[in-house]
């Protein structure tokens, strides 16, 4: 049931036909993009708006599968499947869930025009392919800023059909028995062989940027100073609780990045999507703080 009632299974196999699938980016998880919305736009905590979703019919009771990133991660690796064949290494994976999501993190994001979305990705680049499921930030010309609610898209880039995205509803019973048909028609349908399933020669799994230079928005109660990274801007927005929350962007290699937030306790990292279209340095709510 990938991407709850959008048809992107079927849209896939046909695509693949004659396009070389270059990039994906998508939002699997009706759930979490609800609580993500909500929070953002009402205020509420973390908890109260799971709750609100689960009041919906939105969450599971034990709503651990969603919220930690697994439903996506698993519909991701669906896709992988689908497109080249083969799945990466699970362990391997870049996967963040949502659970260390505030207000404050979301209030951030918003200073500098973006938005965070829990969104799956894979992107194929000189044979390798590049997988990770976790939050990230996406500004106004992103086109999974737009997808709120319980809504779900994908983003497919193709060697010769360009982006196609598709959207609809992902989460709640008529989507996802709407999903579930679909699937069973589909396998009734599909060739046994696998003919119809197009191979890519030697694909390797990815789970970093290994020569590439990523952008990150760290957000803390105190960003340590680093002379490893490129510091492109720092300020302060004030918190929930009317506290002074710090905020900076860096760059810097995308596996060193990554090493140095997991020693960072007292900071978040959120990485950049599309960071050549965010307002660094133009925020409304923001003074300098270094």
């Amino acid at each position: 049931t990938v991407a709850g009632g959008i048809p992107v299974i079927n849209t896939l196999e046909h695509l693949i036909k004659i396009n070389k699938v270059v990039k994906i980016e998508a939002i699997l998880n009706g759930t979490t993009n609800y609580i993500l919305s909500d929070i953002r736009e009402n205020h509420h905590s973390f908890e109260h708006s799971l709750q609100i979703a689960q009041q919906k019919g939105y969450a599971e009771a034990d709503p651990s599968n969603d919220i930690d990133g697994w439903d996506a991660f698993y519909k991701l690796m669906v896709v992988s499947d689908l497109v080249f064949g083969n799945q990466p290494t699970w362990s391997e994976v870049n996967h963040r869930g949502i659970g260390q999501i505030t207000i404050d993190h979301i209030t951030a994001a918003d200073s500098i025009g973006c938005r965070i979305k829990h969104v799956a990705s894979l992107e194929y680049s000189g044979g390798v392919v590049i997988a990770s499921v976790e939050p990230i930030l996406v500004s106004t010309t992103h086109s999974l800023y737009s997808v709120e609610g319980v809504e779900n898209a994908i983003l497919i880039s193709g060697d010769i059909v360009g982006e196609l995205k598709l959207q609809g509803p992902g989460a709640g019973a008529l989507p996802t028995a709407s999903a579930i048909v679909e699937d069973l028609s589909t396998i009734y349908r599909l060739n046994p062989t696998g003919e119809n399933q197009k191979k890519f020669d030697s694909i390797k799994f990815s789970n970093l940027h290994m020569d590439s230079t990523t952008d990150w928005l760290l957000i803390g109660n105190q960003v340590p100073a680093t002379d490893v990274f490129a510091i492109q801007d720092n300020w302060e927005i004030t918190g929930n609780q009317g506290h002074s929350v710090q905020c900076c962007v860096i760059s810097g290699f995308d596996i060193e990045v990554r090493k140095w937030l997991k020693q960072q306790k007292q900071l978040t990292g959120y990485r950049i999507g599309d960071v050549n279209q965010i307002k660094i340095g133009h925020s409304f709510d923001c003074k300098p703080y270094l």
